[in-house]
């Protein structure tokens, strides 16, 4: 079947992934084979055949697939969502598949297919005559620290984030309002008043406010 070269990739630039001590990309036949039976080879040709050079150096990565080879990310926006979620669906086929490898004891060939869907950047996919091919599978970023990009979480909606609620506004403590209103100056105007009415009636010019029980009594002694 023809091949197409894509690219190549320095590979003292990424880190290559392995499981016991064995590469992902020196298992592409048996992880290619792996997907292609068992869901055909559409979905296979999903991963780029990577050619290594003798000095270990540089990757080649070749397809089978026919026509314009165009990185995703050059692609008009309506293009490049299309192929994402194409590449997206194929990959979540073969994490599907993987898991059930994993089930088997001693069975690596679900651990290679999922790094298989590990790669380095988001810009390792390219449409091939409108179809998903990934580079760089297999390796991770050549950073410290920098973790691989996973196409089975591509398009991935994340959690929601919990509703905001909205702030409420405790309203500002009120002032009691005095119980005497405006009236509490009269009261040293009622103790005046009062005070002029004792003297009076101490005079004899009024009658005294005090109750009967409390008057003087006439001087008897008189009598």
């Amino acid at each position: 079947m023809p091949q197409t070269c894509l690219t190549s990739s320095r590979r003292g630039d990424m880190q290559a992934l392995a499981v016991r001590g064995i590469f992902a990309t020196d298992c592409y036949p048996q992880i290619h084979g792996l997907i292609r039976r068992a869901l055909g080879p559409d979905c296979a040709a999903l991963l780029a055949e990577p050619q290594h050079d003798a000095a270990q150096q540089r990757i080649d990565w070749y397809t089978s697939r026919e026509g314009t080879a165009v990185p995703a990310n050059e692609l008009p926006p309506e293009a490049a969502q299309a192929l994402r979620e194409k590449a997206a669906r194929h990959a979540a086929a073969i994490a599907a598949l993987a898991r059930r490898h994993e089930a088997a004891p001693g069975d690596m060939a679900g651990d290679m297919a999922l790094l298989a869907l590990r790669h380095v950047a988001e810009d390792d996919l390219w449409s091939v005559g409108g179809e998903p091919v990934l580079i760089n599978w297999g390796f991770a970023p050549g950073r410290a620290g920098a973790q691989a990009q996973d196409l089975s979480r591509l398009g991935a909606t994340p959690p929601p984030a919990p509703p905001v609620q909205a702030a409420t506004t405790t309203p500002p403590p009120v002032a009691p309002t005095g119980g005497h209103g405006c009236l509490w100056w009269l009261l040293p105007l009622l103790l005046l008043l009062l005070l002029l009415w004792l003297l009076l009636a101490a005079l004899g010019y009024l009658p005294s406010p005090l109750p009967a029980a409390c008057a003087p009594l006439p001087d008897t002694a008189a009598l």
